[in-house]
Order: structure tokens, then sequence, then C-alpha cells
């Protein structure tokens, strides 16, 4: 009797185990196709970039140099040399007070946030 109990918990066990590789080969999948994506995305981004780096040589005869220069200069505007743009923190045009990037309304006097620059993701 004990051997059969223990039979049908063993059983179950594996079944639990069986479901949990099931859910976990499903979610890898996921992830890979948004890993796949957003290696897409890079992919045009970078190829935009690098036409506009092009056109800005070709037409306005900027170099090598100076671009690295400016990358760099806008790269420490944080504090850090990392490879990274931090967000600027943006005051309230209205009241002063500093604006929550989540909003497009200032959460202390209601104005409106009209100096969003390019880049800036949407809201």
């Amino acid at each position: 009797m004990f051997d059969l109990l223990w039979d049908i918990h063993q059983q179950y066990r594996i079944n639990e185990v069986d479901a949990m590789a099931s859910r976990g080969a499903s979610e890898a999948k996921q992830v890979a196709g948004e890993v796949r994506e957003l290696q897409a995305r890079v992919d045009a981004l970078t190829l935009a970039c690098t036409t506009m780096w092009s056109l800005m040589q070709s037409r306005l005869g900027m170099t090598d140099k100076e671009f690295g220069e400016r990358l760099r200069e806008i790269d420490l505007r944080d504090g850090k040399l990392d490879g990274r743009i931090a967000p600027e923190i943006k005051g309230c045009g209205k009241c002063g007070r500093t604006m929550s990037k989540r909003h497009a309304r200032c959460l202390y006097c209601g104005g409106e946030d009209l100096k969003r620059r390019p880049f800036e993701g949407a809201r």
C-alpha cells in the first residue's frame, strides 16, 4: 500500500515538473521573440544613425573627431562616461517646479510641457 501511495506521489511530482518545464519553454520562446524584435529595432536605428552621420559628413563637413567630442560631451552631462544618456530633469515653465516625466502637465500648477525634445519617449 505504501508503495502505491509513493508511486502516486512521485507521478504527481513528475507531472508538476513537466508542467513547469512546459511553461518555462513557452516563456523562453516568448522572450526569444522579444529579443529578435529588439534586435531588429536596434538594427534599424543603427542604419538610420549611420545614414544621418554620412549626410552630416558629406553636407556639413563634420569629422569623426568632432562627432566623438560631442558624443563624449553629451555622455558626460550626467557626470558619468558610460555610453548612456540620462534624461534631463525638467522644470515647469509656469511655476518652475520639477515636472514629472510621466505627465504632460505639471502636478503642482497644471502647466503644460510644451518644450518636449526630439527623441523623448512617448507618454
